[in-house]
């Protein structure tokens, strides 16, 4: 008899890659379990033994805080002299892979109805940060009472506290249900991921065979990333219309247009299942719904005895919107796309058929932003493949592009609008931001804001926000996730008026305090470390400080606006050196309100007293001005926020324009975003803003009491 822990072992259910599961007995409880032990190999030692023995575990943490009569139930997690296991609920009945392999034929609206316990359980799971990131056949359990669970979190993601297990950019999953965006960066993936995962095994339920499947490993992937899966309907004819768009949307290859929850595939499910009994044909045996002029049941063979003429319910295939008409809805008026960038009726027509485009292209659409984008086109594209011409999202002919020139407001040093680089041509035809979610809404409770003030993101990618009416600071993970929140207004380090935020590469975070007129440091978990600055107008001391940075060198630069200059300093407080003088000459300011710095020690300062922006060298230099006041592409309204990505890209939130605009490292615009209002896509008074290594682009939007998050597209 073999003993682990208090189970005692009464034989093997399985093995998989992460271990042996027995059916085992609680000696003191009595209650038959599945217990799964953790099985690594000796070869495997030290970081990546530990690695394993974290990712066991974790199983074990994120399927035990998820309570859900569809997801299976954890017991207890242990070790026993370096024997890591987990007990789980005994469940005793048969995975939708045994039915897929016996060829079962089960009840279609029964099925229906067991998928939306699915995805219920699957939306609980999300909201709490939860991705399962292996939805497939084996890991979905029909029990012999009629019920259904979801089963092995193995690789499921926490976004609290746990570390992704995937910073070497391991593809964890199964592949014929992976997501393309999954297979790009397992590290990236959100709820939208499991969608595709469960629209792949509708697919394969509903047609006995996988969307997807490849000969080979590389075909497989290829296929996910660029071809479209036949339509479930020319397999199975018996399939419902509306069935068959539901599966489709779920298996979109761009996750904005799949379903953005699983609440909504429910939605979708529920509204077929609650069709008009009187208007459905079903087989007496399987309930598949029949077409009026057959004899026997397509799905099961059972002759059909009884026939109803019914008239189908109308059902609207959703159409993919026109890029025009995307940017139209996401942004509300046409005047937010840039001018110089829309062609004209007369010079390009509108084609009548969209012209085909490559798998090249396509790849490079859906993942140039992904870090392991190369390895995979290297994998599956073929050599030799010419480059198309065309864009899925936004299409412009190469004469008019040619014909692009800057808007007259752009300045910069030592360049004429006849003298614009082609990449910056590129810029305009191709860099497109999309709205992708919302983090927060008013209130003053957890994850709410009242008059948010600054933003910055840490290197781990978590958020943090600064609400001063609140006087605390919220820290989010980039998913959206509520993960703990530091107070300022207790103790004696308390702050009467904190302003600004910056976080440090070691996630120091650094306070901004204006009637103080300090500088306050804390840990990474908000404890105070130390403090400087003084009200005055000499050295290290603040007229109205409007706004903190940090650099990679960890150098603290403060915007100090009734002084009009930015002043720099190091990690103990000491000054360093000061920047401007007031003036509008080129190095002089009337209100710095904003600064950013680049990998360089660049400073980008934003004056809203001109307005303009500079960019200074680390030798106090000028090297670039542009700007001016207006309602123009390149023209603003008391902008607030500016920050630079990785490839020096300038975004700046004008604020009273109620927009961001982004410009290269030379001063060009590229492109704008946003108008007036609360929809999606929409601010009132956005007034800071910050870019992700992966071109997430986070806007506080001060008016309404949120952050939106956009994805720039070709990044």
């Amino acid at each position: 008899m073999y003993i682990l822990g208090k189970y005692e072992i009464l034989r093997e259910l399985g093995r998989g890659g992460m271990g042996i599961v027995y059916k085992a007995r609680d000696t003191r409880l009595g209650r038959i379990v599945a217990l799964k032990e953790l099985m690594i190999p000796q070869i495997i030692i030290g970081k990546e033994r530990e690695n394993l023995i974290e990712r066991f575990h974790r199983e074990a943490q994120a399927a035990a805080n998820l309570s859900h009569p569809a997801i299976i139930t954890v017991y207890d997690v242990g070790e026993e002299n370096d024997h890591h296991y987990i007990a789980m609920e005994f469940l005793e009945g048969k995975s939708l892979k045994d039915y897929i392999a016996s060829k079962t034929v089960l009840p279609f609206f029964v099925l229906i109805e067991l998928f939306i316990k699915v995805c219920n359980a699957l939306d609980l799971a999300h909201s709490k940060g939860v991705i399962h990131r292996d939805i497939k056949p084996d890991n979905i359990m029909i029990t012999k009472e009629g019920g259904i669970k979801i089963t092995d979190f193995g690789v499921a993601r926490m976004s609290q506290g746990l570390s992704s297990m995937t910073s070497d950019g391991t593809m964890l999953g199964t592949l014929g249900y992976m997501s393309p965006e999954q297979l790009a960066d397992a590290r990236m993936v959100d709820g939208r991921a499991d969608i595709f995962s469960i629209g792949a095994v509708l697919y394969e339920l509903y047609t006995q065979v996988s969307p997807f499947a490849g000969e080979t490993v590389g075909s497989t992937i290829l296929k996910i990333l660029t071809q479209e899966p036949i339509p479930p309907r020319k397999l199975n004819p018996n399939i419902p219309p509306e069935l068959e768009q539901i599966i489709l949307k779920a298996l979109h290859k761009n996750p904005v247009f799949r379903y953005q929850t699983a609440k909504e595939v429910v939605l979708d499910l529920e509204k077929l299942i609650k069709k008009d009994e009187k208007q459905k044909i079903l087989c007496s045996n399987c309930q598949c719904p029949l077409d009026t002029n057959i004899r026997f049941c397509p799905n099961c063979g059972t002759p059909v005895t009884t026939r109803q003429s019914v008239k189908p319910k109308e059902y609207i295939t959703p159409v993919e919107p026109k890029p025009q008409e995307l940017l139209n809805s996401l942004f509300g008026r046409e005047r937010n796309i840039p001018q110089e960038i829309q062609p004209e009726p007369e010079s390009v027509p509108e084609p009548k058929t969209e012209p085909p485009v490559s798998k090249q292209k396509q790849l490079e659409q859906m993942f140039s932003s992904m870090k392991s984008f190369d390895a995979i086109k290297s994998a599956v594209t073929s050599p030799g493949e010419k480059k198309d011409p065309y864009s899925q999202m936004f299409q412009t002919s190469q004469k008019k592009e040619e014909q692009i020139t800057p808007p007259a407001s752009i300045s910069t040093p030592n360049k004429t609008p006849q003298e614009v680089p082609t990449e910056v041509m590129e810029y305009y035809s191709q860099y497109r931001v999309l709205f992708q979610r919302i983090i927060g809404k008013p209130g003053s409770g957890k994850g709410q804001f009242s008059s948010p003030k600054s933003l910055a993101l840490a290197s781990n990618g978590m958020i943090y926000v600064l609400a001063p009416q609140n006087q605390k600071i919220q820290v989010f993970d980039r998913l959206g996730d509520w993960q703990f929140l530091v107070p300022l207004n207790e103790g004696k380090e308390a702050m009467r008026s904190p302003v600004s935020i910056a976080v440090d590469n070691q996630r120091r975070i650094y306070v901004l305090d204006s009637l103080e007129s300090k500088v306050k440091i804390l840990d990474n978990s908000g404890r105070f470390i130390t403090e400087f600055g003084d009200k005055g107008q000499g050295r290290a001391q603040f007229s109205v400080p409007a706004n903190i940075a940090v650099s990679n060198s960890m150098q603290i630069y403060v915007a100090d606006t009734d002084n009009y200059r930015i002043q720099v300093f190091d990690s103990s407080g000491q000054v360093i050196k000061i920047l401007g003088k007031y003036g509008s000459k080129n190095g002089e300011f009337k209100s710095p309100c904003s600064v950013a710095i680049d990998e360089t020690e660049r400073v980008y300062c934003l004056d809203y007293g001109i307005p303009r922006i500079q960019v200074i060298d680390k030798n106090g230099i000028t090297r670039l001005v542009f700007g001016r006041r207006g309602i123009g592409n390149g023209e603003f309204s008391v902008p607030k926020g500016i920050t630079i990505d990785k490839k020096k890209r300038i975004y700046v939130a004008d604020t009273l324009n109620h927009r961001v605009q982004i410009f290269d490292d030379r001063g060009y615009f590229i492109t704008t975003f946003g108008s007036k209002g609360n929809g999606e896509g929409q601010f009132i008074g956005p007034e800071a803003i910050a870019v992700s290594n992966e071109g997430e682009i986070f806007v506080l939007d001060k008016g309404n009491n949120r952050i939106q998050v956009f994805k720039a597209l070709n990044f």
